[in-house]
């Protein structure tokens, strides 16, 4: 596992999960792994990380696709789009979390674990950013187990230092 942390630019709006937000990043931490099996065992570490906090799945889709998320969730649409945030999950979701991620890009969609809650969003052409505003947030985080990668953007420098020095007990 190698952990690499990257500065982010003031003007940098967008913060590279195809969103904007009104608040500004201070940090993005990519998790690169070398094999499948790394990457699953760490997942699990890091879902159990940030069910510490409140911590939702945050989904924005353009394509009508049923979705079956087994825990309470609520859904508004805008323009065609839907944007769907749950609860706050719990390390028993992990499963569940592992096999949504890896599928949402059959699912064309745009999926997320954010800590902290979506206040507002503006649905944009599909051309465009989707615009959210936040409370609460600390980070938002995405998986690629096909890219073996983790990666979250950090907002807040307090949750940054717990957040790494939870992952660096995992990795040890």
């Amino acid at each position: 596992m190698e952990i690499e942390i990257l500065n982010i630019s003031k003007d940098n709006e967008e913060v590279r999960l195809g969103i904007k937000t009104n608040e500004i990043p201070i940090n993005v931490i990519e998790i690169n792994f070398e094999d499948i099996e790394e990457y699953r065992d760490i997942f699990k570490g890091v879902i159990n990380i940030l069910s510490e906090y409140s911590t939702r799945l945050i989904t924005i889709i353009s394509e009508p696709v049923p979705l079956k998320i087994p825990f309470h969730f609520k859904q508004t649409v805008l323009k065609g789009k839907k944007m769907i945030q749950t609860d706050c999950i719990e390390p028993s979701f992990s499963d569940f979390l592992a096999s949504y991620f890896s599928e949402n890009e059959y699912r064309l969609s745009k999926d997320f674990l954010c800590i902290g809650e979506v206040q507002s969003w503006e649905s944009r052409s599909i051309f465009e950013f989707t615009h959210l505003s936040f409370t609460e947030l600390k980070g938002l985080f995405s998986f690629s187990e096909d890219q073996k990668i983790i990666q979250g953007i950090i907002f807040e420098a307090e949750f940054k230092a717990k957040f790494l020095t939870k992952l660096k007990e995992l990795s040890s």
